[in-house]
């Protein structure tokens, strides 16, 4: 978040995540799980730079604390019984601004949204899938997230006020 380290989930090798200084480009750290090596497709560290939530192929979602190297949460992002990574896969994972909840979506389309200090599910919603991307905005009141239909959709989450349309088609490319 300061700009002095970058992360990026492992994708083959066993860690969950590889943490480089951003000016050397040398590892600092490497956040390895004591289970069972699982790919990982998502990251997203907290605003605070304390914190990285990792996504892998096998719907789990891990909370580590960066400096302690120490796995905080490890979390289950949706209920799906396949073995199809296309479903099971965290596609996409965000902290919300003030850092006090995480989203993830799955490829079966399910966004769950946690909260971070102690990892109870607040809200799961069934999305259409495939969702691509999701993100908070700003101010904390909605996550918009889109896909593969060529919309995107804003959901507020417990607590905050919508203030725009809920279901919004995409721009169109050729304009």
């Amino acid at each position: 978040p300061d700009g002095s380290l970058l992360a990026f989930a492992d994708g083959g090798g066993g860690s969950s995540a590889v943490i480089l200084d951003a000016a050397t480009l040398t590892v600092v750290k490497t956040l390895v799980p004591s289970s069972t090596p699982v790919l990982t497709y998502a990251i997203a560290w907290d605003s605070t730079g304390n914190r990285i939530a990792v996504g892998r192929v096998d719907g789990s979602v891990l909370i580590w604390d960066v400096n302690n190297e120490q796995l905080l949460f490890t979390l289950q992002g949706n209920d799906v019984s396949s073995t199809d990574p296309r479903e099971t896969s965290i596609i996409n994972l965000a902290f919300s601004p003030d850092d006090t909840t995480l989203t993830s979506i799955s490829g079966d389309g399910t966004l769950r949204t946690w909260n971070a200090a102690n990892g109870d599910v607040i809200e799961t919603t069934q999305l259409p899938s495939p969702v691509i991307a999701a993100e908070w905005a700003p101010d904390g009141n909605q996550i918009a997230y889109g896909g593969g239909s060529g919309t995107y959709t804003v959901l507020t989450p417990p607590g905050a006020s919508p203030t725009c349309d809920p279901a919004i088609p995409a721009p169109d490319p050729a304009t």
